[in-house]
């Protein structure tokens, strides 16, 4: 029984990864569009926005720095 379980939990988390979408999200400083982008998995548009600026406040925070944004435009 334990087993069938562990195979059904495991199956339906395969199926949730695999519906991810891949969005690439282009940053704006100031209003306007710095060319920079990232590119993140995520189940929805606004998720995708969520992990684009944490990854930016990720980036930002690391030696070289300089990866500010306001706000980003993630699209599929």
């Amino acid at each position: 029984m334990k087993k069938i379980l562990l195979g059904l939990v495991l199956l339906v988390g395969v199926m949730s990864v695999a519906s991810a979408d891949t969005y690439t999200c282009h940053r704006y400083k100031d209003g306007k569009s710095t060319g920079g982008h990232v590119k993140v998995e995520a189940n929805s548009k606004s998720e995708a926005t969520y992990k684009a600026m944490e990854k930016y406040k990720k980036m930002n925070s690391g030696l070289f720095g300089g990866f500010k944004a306001d706000s980003v435009n993630c699209r599929k």
